[in-house]
């Protein structure tokens, strides 16, 4: 698989991006919406968690030398996982 161009750049800002009727779509076009709906959804989950921040769960259990946690959410890199 190829990808003809990667043209996001988060230092621009930009919003979205706008197709021509009269035109082709092409691959860079979807990809750069996509990347810029990324950028917008990290910034701002940054603005309402820190980094490691543990959403749900997550709970450790301590038995004799082992440590367990219970399935949870957490936020990493811009991710709930």
């Amino acid at each position: 698989m190829s990808i003809s161009r990667d043209t996001f750049d988060p230092a621009k800002n930009y919003k979205r991006v706008r197709y021509h009727q009269d035109r082709d779509l092409l691959d860079s076009e979807l990809n750069e919406q996509q990347d810029i709906t990324i950028s917008e959804r990290k910034k701002l989950a940054d603005l309402l968690f820190r980094e490691g921040a543990i959403i749900g769960g997550l709970v450790p259990q301590v038995s004799a030398n082992v440590v367990t946690l219970s399935v949870g959410v957490v936020y990493i890199d811009g991710h709930i996982e």
